[in-house]
């Protein structure tokens, strides 16, 4: 009867590495890549990468048939940094390509247009290629997370069962 309160603990430790597990899988961005090529016909592929992609069947890969412009958008949030996304534009549209992050994204995102825009004005230019990375803390401090919720448990798993059964 005095086992419940462990069983208990034991159950929410279960839940939180279940739940641990659950946000690394669908884990946030970690990598973006744009890869742009004049040959044969101009087109972008656009890579996004999380961190358990060998999991989950593999990054997210977007073929763009070219465009006419990269552009920076910064969008404002209510908390913290603003938000420094790269779009590509074609006839007025814009297609997502990629988010900095850091405390040079601004700089590191204007850059990457350059880069872009500058193969797009030169067609003599084969091949671009434009990453962006997110800090590398993200994956470190879930992993360490999950890790110490692992560990509790089997901590707690490991006193249970040298217990006698009719102690508390």
């Amino acid at each position: 009867m005095t086992r419940l309160p462990t069983i208990g603990i034991l159950i929410l430790l279960g839940f939180m590495i279940a739940g641990g597990a659950a946000m690394l899988l669908f884990a946030p961005v970690t990598h973006y890549t744009v890869e742009c090529s004049h040959t044969p016909s101009a087109q972008c592929t656009l890579v996004r990468s999380r961190l358990l992609d060998a999991v989950r069947g593999g990054p997210v890969i977007v073929v763009v048939p070219g465009f006419d412009a990269a552009v920076v958008d910064i969008v404002p949030v209510r908390r913290g940094s603003p938000r420094v996304l790269l779009h590509l534009q074609t006839r007025g549209q814009r297609r997502f390509a990629a988010e900095f992050e850091g405390a040079d994204a601004g700089d590191t995102a204007y850059a990457a247009a350059r880069t872009l825009n500058d193969f797009v004005a030169h067609p003599a230019q084969q091949t671009v290629r434009v990453d962006a990375h997110a800090p590398p803390f993200l994956g470190i401090l879930s992993g360490i997370t999950l890790a110490i919720a692992a560990l509790l448990l089997v901590a707690v798993s490991v006193r249970m069962a040298q217990q006698p059964a009719g102690t508390g």
